[in-house]
């Protein structure tokens, strides 16, 4: 059986920090900038999650606010690893 992949260590000190700085369900802000040709795939991993976006000033990129109740520092690092997946991202 293959064991799960590793967390990166700025994601596993992201999550200490969340741990040590949150009480847990909350409001949880993800910031991202994704090249225009992906950004539907972003959108297609936020599911139902409220969310804005904002193109740059050439439109070459896409700036995506989400805004979510997140019931753990673990949901927080889910998304991030899930969106970690679209080409190109930076998560802010």
């Amino acid at each position: 059986m293959d064991a799960p992949p590793k967390q990166s260590p700025d994601l596993d000190r992201l999550q200490e920090v969340l741990d040590g700085s949150m009480t847990w369900p909350s409001e949880y802000t993800f910031k991202f900038i994704v090249p225009r040709a992906a950004a539907s795939h972003l959108v297609a991993l936020l599911g139902e999650l409220r969310f804005t976006e904002r193109s740059s000033r050439t439109g070459k990129y896409i700036a995506v606010t989400v805004e979510a109740r997140m019931d753990s520092s673990a949901a927080v690092i889910e998304l991030y690893r899930r969106a970690a997946a679209v080409k190109g991202l930076i998560a802010l």
